[in-house]
């Protein structure tokens, strides 16, 4: 294996079994959490599991074999912890065996009692109470849309507001925004997301708030993006700014024209940032700086007017974005 694809090789190692050890400790802890926090933490792994497997795929260009198989089967046994956590905090559900009343002595000969099948249940029309009752198991057993996520899709030319988190919704997905401000979603009683997918925007301001966990990022071009989270992807963009606060190393891949600069005030928060440690998968010669991502520099950053014009909602998009964008999107770093 040569040198950069060893690198990579060791520097997804650390990362993979420092996140799969944490998640690990974070299911152990479920069954003694409050009951109110039990589901959000339940979607947290979910969500955890899912960008880990997402990871992994990610890495399958220079990972071995048999590193991609060791580290496949340790995602299982996560998914495998998790649901023996889920189970045993699940409530006890309650069941009883139905009595089948025996015939009256007098109703003639013996005949075999004989339950109805599909073959042999005559065939009447449907009441409405029998209509009513196929009606909701067929509802029931179709696979609803999935509670715990708040979408927002296919916007251009405008001011919008990602949805609200809630107790319940815990995971934010934002698709195909076009020449878009996007302002920060509130929260309902404190709550926060537990995971970010952006996929697919052109010339847009992208303000996500803070993520109580990843947050991945496909197919932005010409974007400026602010997110504060615990784990950071990037993948597939060009000329894009991000403004980060992380816990974790950012990383990037297939990747061009990238710059990063700290949330204003994020050093004093806890936990700490590290969005100036970014691993570039498909730059990783020691020593060198990769050509797909630089820092801003202070003066470059934006001040505390743009600021204020990008959080009032009254501006015109098209200007902002012709303001702010341009002198904050690289077009000079070498392919």
């Amino acid at each position: 294996m040569d040198e950069p694809a060893e690198n990579s090789k060791l520097i997804f190692n650390k990362s993979f079994t420092a996140d799969t050890k944490a998640l690990s400790d974070a299911i152990s802890r479920l069954p003694d959490a409050r009951a109110t926090d039990r589901q959000p933490s339940i979607d947290a792994a979910l969500s955890r599991i899912a960008e880990l497997t997402r990871s992994l795929q990610d890495a399958a260009v220079y990972l071995p074999s048999y590193d991609q198989k060791v580290y496949t089967e340790q995602l299982k046994r996560l998914g495998e912890q998790l649901a023996a956590a889920r189970k045993a905090i699940a409530p006890r559900t309650r069941f009883a065996f139905k009595t089948r009343r025996a015939p009256a002595a007098d109703a003639g000969p013996s005949q075999p009692v004989t339950t109805p099948t599909a073959s042999t249940a005559p065939t009447t029309p449907a009441t409405d109470s029998t209509a009513a009752t196929a009606s909701t198991t067929d509802t029931h057993t179709a696979p609803p849309l999935d509670p715990r996520v708040a979408t927002l899709a296919n916007r251009q030319n405008s001011h919008v507001t990602a949805p609200p988190a809630t107790a319940t919704t815990t995971i934010l997905t934002l698709t195909s925004l076009t020449s878009c401000i996007l302002h920060p979603p509130s929260s309902v009683a404190g709550a926060r997301f537990t995971n970010l997918s952006v996929q697919n925007a052109t010339r847009s301001i992208i303000l996500c708030g803070v993520i109580d966990g990843p947050a991945h990022v496909t197919g932005l071009e010409g974007c400026l993006l602010v997110v504060s989270c615990h784990q950071f992807r990037l993948h597939e963009c060009r000329d894009v700014a991000v403004y980060l606060r992380c816990r974790s190393r950012p990383i990037i891949e297939h990747c061009r024209g990238i710059t990063f600069a700290p949330v204003v005030g994020s050093d004093e928060e806890e936990g700490g940032n590290m969005w100036d440690q970014v691993d570039d998968f498909n730059w990783l010669k020691e020593g060198k700086q990769s050509p797909n991502w630089r820092f801003l520099q202070p003066e470059e950053r934006l001040g505390e007017d743009a600021w204020r014009r990008i959080a009032d909602t009254d501006t015109d998009v098209s200007s902002m974005l012709a303001d702010l964008l341009p002198s904050h999107t690289p077009h000079n770093i070498s392919p």
